[in-house]
C-alpha cells in the first residue's frame, strides 16, 4: 500500500491536518497535473517513476511542515 493509498482513507478532519487542503481540493489539483503529465508524454517525454499522486501529496506535505528561518 503507497503513501497515497494511505492518505486517502483518512477521515476528513484527519486528511485536511495532514494534508493542508480539502479531499475536494486535491481531487481538483490532481485533474490538473494529470492533464500536464498526458501533455508531456505527447512531446515525448520519458515517465516518471513517482505517480502525479504521490508528487503532490510531497509538495503539499512540504509546504505545510516547512518551517522559515
Amino acid at each position: 500500500m503507497n503513501k497515497y493509498e494511505k492518505i486517502i482513507k483518512l477521515k476528513d478532519k484527519e486528511y485536511v491536518r495532514y494534508m493542508g487542503v480539502t479531499k475536494k481540493i486535491f481531487k481538483f489539483m490532481l485533474e490538473i497535473l494529470e492533464e500536464a503529465k498526458k501533455e508531456e508524454q505527447k512531446m515525448g517525454r520519458r515517465p516518471n517513476r513517482i505517480g502525479v499522486e504521490n508528487k503532490l501529496i510531497m509538495f503539499l506535505t512540504y509546504l505545510r511542515k516547512y518551517i522559515p528561518m
